[in-house]
């Protein structure tokens, strides 16, 4: 079922609005059921979006009142202060407040005209708020949250609420968004999640809600395990023009951020980068665009004369037209508000000239609005690409990190398997001695599992986030099964024990390497097959490797492993073929476009929390 569509508050009162008037029109002395219907939905609407009980409830979370700690900042439009007054004051005020978690929860999910700031300090020369790290420590509960504002997308992504199994109305969306328990969850959930470091605010790890987030917050909802670990972005909405929005959204406008869920720290890291490869191209082709345009501009106001030579004057005509042309298509489909104007202008332009308009030095000057708008978005862009730059790095910190943590645990299984079936063989070995006490058991047990040397506390190292999770806890739950056989001297459930830990540490072996394709192809149709290829069969045979208790069956992985075996087959075998075939370009992009279908089919993480699930026992 398709998840409802968000409306900003503005849109649903004038469609509501509508609605009323429309059914007074066919209702003139005002006794209808539609009107009354309509009438009730425009009332039930500002009783949905209403924040008095936010703001009331606040005293029963703290001893004292809401309006005591915090203060509405569009109220200082109609105060003096630091040189600035009304909206310009307004605007100064909120900017001046820190990026924190308390300024981004409300640049994303309450109405600009109920940004509030905790009263800040007026009495020096500049505005003085609490530091950055008491914002960030500090509870939401004083932020109005507009349910309007919360996209139903991220609240079904988040595990907060159900997909719909039918389509809702407008109003039936925000009365759920609008619910004591969803607020009081997104609120807890914000402030329990993890910030990743130098406090850029972009990219956050969600966590388990923290005891004081659910004391706060008594109606939130445990959030589920699958979603722990996974990544929340927040990051400005370039697709507004701010300046015609004021008349639209208030008396001032504030930075507006848009969210967006991710669900493990692999995707995050490919948002980063295809940004930043977005960034570059975006560089050049504007930069580049900029620089014609200005050289234009340049030959036009030169040598356009009313005396200048017919030849001329067409060269610039010419040269005129096939710029405009070349940006249309360039700008053809944009989001950014800038490249939006300069688009429009464009467009503008184009038709002027395809009328017959020969006044070329004031199409050029027309040009010249775009352009301004194309070098203020360049202007931009460094700052955007160093944020980038920036959650690109810690997010690579984080995968480099896990995935060492789970190689030394790899390179050492085939060792410690050789190892435990010595022991295992020993005729005077540990697991012949069934007259041991069982404090002398624990202790031939630590020797051993020393001897084996498999470094399973790099298991509590690694970063607590998706994919890593879910494949720490089954090596984990797979080693304290292997402690517990040992202990207990069962040979046949060590054995499966060091089968199960080899498994899932070749399924998450398996998903590193899988996502290793994924940037490889996404990266580029120009990274050669030769090289994909080496990968797949490199897969193959860690995949293959032969396993050191052979007759040893885990019935529960069997399935999920031949399953595996299989897919890493084909893999190698179709890259093979291509490989020795040769393809061009052009069919390599289709390629790999069919090998990243193919890898997204083959989901390690869920087919191993699937395998972690309990059991219902059937009957």
């Amino acid at each position: 079922m398709p998840i409802p569509k968000d409306h900003s508050l503005e849109t649903l009162r004038a469609k509501l609005d509508r609605a009323v008037t429309r059914a007074e029109k066919a209702a003139p002395e005002g006794r209808s059921k539609a009107l009354t219907s309509a009438r009730k939905d425009r009332e039930n609407l500002e009783k949905l979006v209403a924040t008095t009980s936010q703001v009331s409830a606040y005293r029963d979370l703290f001893p004292v009142a809401w309006a005591d700690q915090f203060v509405p900042v569009a109220t200082f439009s109609r105060q003096d202060l630091f040189g600035y007054q009304g909206t310009k004051l307004v605007d100064y005020l909120w900017s001046s407040l820190p990026n924190s978690r308390f300024k981004r929860f409300q640049e994303l999910f309450c109405e600009p005209e109920n940004y509030s700031v905790p009263k800040p300090d007026l009495t020096g020369i500049d505005v003085q708020y609490p530091e950055r790290d008491l914002l960030n420590a500090c509870s939401l509960a004083g932020c109005l949250v507009s349910p309007a504002r919360i996209p139903f997308r991220l609240l079904v992504d988040l595990g907060i609420v159900p997909e719909p199994k039918r389509e809702l109305t407008e109003l039936e969306a925000l009365k759920i968004k609008s619910s004591e328990s969803v607020i009081h969850t997104l609120k807890a959930m914000w402030e329990s999640m993890e910030i990743l470091p130098k406090g850029n605010h972009r990219f956050g790890i969600i966590r388990q809600l923290s005891p004081g987030s659910m004391k706060r917050y008594p109606k939130a909802k445990t959030l589920p395990e699958t979603v722990l670990g996974s990544f929340v972005y927040t990051k400005e909405n370039v697709s507004i023009n701010r300046s015609s929005s004021k008349t639209k959204r208030g008396p001032w406008v504030a930075p507006e951020l848009v969210c967006a869920f991710y669900p493990n720290v692999y995707a995050s890291r490919r948002k980063a980068d295809h940004q930043m490869g977005s960034y570059r191209l975006e560089t050049v082709s504007i930069g580049n665009l900029a620089l014609e345009w200005n050289e234009l501009n340049e030959r036009a106001s030169t040598q356009w004369r009313a005396s200048a030579p017919s030849e001329v004057k067409q060269s610039i005509r010419e040269a005129l037209l096939r710029l405009v042309t070349r940006s249309t298509q360039e700008f053809k489909r944009v989001n950014h508000t800038l490249k939006q104007q300069a688009k429009e202008k464009f467009e503008a332009l184009e038709e002027s000239l395809a009328k017959g308009s020969n006044n070329i030095t004031a199409q050029v000057s027309a040009a010249n609005a775009a352009v301004t708008r194309l070098e203020k978005r360049l202007s931009d862009m460094p700052r955007k690409s160093a944020y980038n730059m920036e959650d690109a790095e810690q997010l690579s910190q984080i995968i480099n990190s896990g995935e060492h943590a789970f190689t030394l645990i790899s390179e050492s299984l085939y060792t410690a398997g050789i190892k435990l079936r010595d022991e295992i063989n020993r005729r005077d070995g540990y697991f012949s001695q069934r007259h041991l006490s069982e404090p002398e058991r624990a202790v031939r047990t630590k020797v051993l599992l020393t001897e084996m040397n498999i470094p399973h506390l790099a298991l509590k190292c690694a970063p607590s986030v998706r994919p890593f999770r879910v494949f720490a806890t089954a090596q984990r739950k797979a080693y304290e099964e292997l402690e517990g056989a040992i202990l207990t001297q069962d040979v046949e459930g060590a054995k499966r024990a060091m089968v199960a830990l080899t498994v899932y540490s070749k399924f998450q072996r398996a998903n590193a390497v899988f996502e290793k394709l994924r940037c490889l192809t996404s990266a580029s149709a120009a990274v050669p097959l030769s090289e994909l290829r080496s990968v797949a069969l490199s897969l193959r045979a860690l995949i293959e490797k032969r396993a050191v208790f052979p007759q040893t069956n885990v019935p529960a992985l069997k399935d999920s492993y031949n399953s595996l075996q299989r897919s890493v087959t084909s893999l190698a075998k179709g890259l093979e073929y291509y490989h020795r075939k040769g393809i061009e370009l052009d069919e390599r992009m289709l390629r790999y476009k069919r090998l990243r279908i193919f890898l997204d089919q083959t989901d390690l993480e869920a087919e191993t929390a699937r395998l972690l699930a309990p059991k219902t026992p059937k009957g």
